[in-house]
Parts: structure tokens; sequence; C-alpha cells
């Protein structure tokens, strides 16, 4: 995918914080999913743990519903569960790159792109 062509992944997160921080790029897609355990979503990347609300994050009022093949997380100021087939355009890939001293996460728009240390 795009953010491995750059040396990364999409977006995830080590601490609830950094979802509160991540709220400035808008809405994208997170690597963050129930795929493997229907209702127990969790950060595919391995040993990143739960997303979940139980784990501090937050996810808008009701969600994850578990809507009809609703698997995937995106991000829109709290986490939304969708359809990971949906292809929808937000404007922004936001992408994780971990470095050896810290994490990059740099937001890739159309036109440009921000890279901003959050380590």
């Amino acid at each position: 995918n795009y953010c491995q062509r750059k040396g990364g992944n999409l977006m995830w997160y080590e601490n609830p914080a950094e979802q509160v921080w991540s709220r400035r790029f808008g809405r994208f897609r997170v690597l963050c999913d129930d795929i493997s355990d229907e209702g127990n979503f969790t950060f595919r990347s391995p040993g990143r743990g739960s997303c979940a609300r139980s784990a501090g994050y937050t996810w808008h009022g009701g969600e994850p519903n578990s809507g009809i093949n609703e698997d995937c997380a995106e991000m829109n100021t709290h986490f939304n569960d969708q359809s990971c087939r949906a292809h929808r355009y937000f404007g922004v890939t936001v992408c994780k790159i971990a470095k050896s001293t810290s994490s990059t996460t740099t937001a890739y728009t159309s036109s440009s792109s921000t890279s901003t240390s959050t380590s």
C-alpha cells in the first residue's frame, strides 16, 4: 500500500493521547480492526494491542456498532467502524513511519505532505 512504499504503515497509536493529537488530519483510515475476533478491535501492527474504548480510545457514540461487514476503523475526530472494502476518499492518508529514535507521523494529501514527530 501507499504507506508501505513510504516505509511505514497506516496510522496506529501507541497511546490514546496520539488519537487526540491526530484529529488535526481530519478523516482517514487507521490500522485498527476486528477481522480476527468480531467485536474486539485491535491494532493490526504486531504487539500494538487494543484500540477499544476500554483501552482509552474514543469512539463516536454507538460505535463500534458492528454493522454489516464493518470490521475496520476510520478516524473522524473519534473512531468509527466501517467496511474494510469502503473506497472512500478522505483526501488524506496518514502514515506512521518508525525511525530508530522516534516515530514520525506523516499526513500525505493529494497536493502536499506534513511531517510531524510524535515521539
